[in-house]
């Protein structure tokens, strides 16, 4: 699969998920195999073990250019997953550790890096709320079907491949609300690019407005925030209108395809 401009190596990328409910992790931590040729240097969080995140001490992080966080949605991300299992020493040295971890991250991304939102990326983390305001949005339900997605303007680096068409795909279909609360996600703070295609899908009846944001990004300070939706199943992962995007949204995050994060005027 190509993308979408000429990537300019090396380019690096930690993927953080460990969440088991989610199975496509492994498939996305897959990358040389999902977008065979691209020149990614992966570091990944493994559920497994104490998942002690080196990667994300400062010092370590600023050797990449992006985070992706793969359906990373455990309450406390920056823990190791087995933190009960650790001994009372080594739980307080983790504890210790944790606001240094979460701000390193945002740093990172204010600073100029990138940061990928997959999924469930918006499901949970709900004790650092710091990090849900990355994307602007909480999972708020979903419903599992066959569903079409279209872009929201025809032109725009991160889905021109569509041609302004909208695509089907079987998946797991995320409902957003406005992080910290119960009111429904505001869609206007964000530059949108992909939204259900309610003339062929049915509306949820979820929204006054009848429109559901799949994709957005946003700027962060210097860096720069891609999150999309889609990808609950493995087989939406082989649904080439998904890869594409997926490449291209990562080539932003990066840095590589320069694109228009700003909002749009109505």
């Amino acid at each position: 699969m190509k993308p979408m401009i000429a990537w300019f190596p090396p380019v690096a990328l930690v993927a953080i998920g460990a969440f088991s409910a989610h199975a496509d992790i492994e498939v996305l931590d897959r990358p040389m195999w999902i977008f065979p040729g691209q020149p990614f240097r992966i570091c990944l969080r493994q559920a497994a073990g104490s998942g002690v995140l080196e990667v994300t001490v400062p010092e370590n992080l600023e050797l990449f250019d992006a985070v992706v966080m793969n359906n990373t949605h455990e309450r406390d991300p920056m823990l190791p997953r087995d933190i009960g299992l650790l001994s009372a020493a080594e739980q307080a040295e983790a504890r210790e550790r944790e606001p240094v971890l979460k701000k390193s991250l945002l740093e990172f991304v204010a600073g100029g890096k990138g940061l990928v939102g997959i999924h469930g990326a918006t499901a949970g983390n709900v004790q650092w709320p710091e990090f849900v305001e990355l994307f602007g949005a909480q999972y708020n339900g979903h419903f599992m079907n066959s569903f079409w997605v279209a872009p929201t303007e025809k032109d725009h680096p991160l889905v021109a491949f569509l041609g302004g068409e909208s695509f089907e795909l079987y998946d797991e279909f995320y409902m957003f609300r406005k992080p910290g609360t119960r009111e429904p996600f505001s869609p206007e703070r964000f530059r949108v690019l992909l939204k259900l295609d309610t003339s062929k899908t049915k509306d949820p009846g979820r929204r006054d407005d009848g429109f559901y944001a799949v994709t957005w990004v946003r700027p962060y300070g210097k860096g720069r925030i891609f999150y999309c939706s889609l990808g609950h199943t493995a087989k939406a992962y082989m649904t080439p209108a998904v890869l594409k995007h997926y490449l291209a949204g990562i080539q932003y995050a990066t840095g590589d395809l320069k694109a228009d994060a700003s909002v749009k005027a109505e």
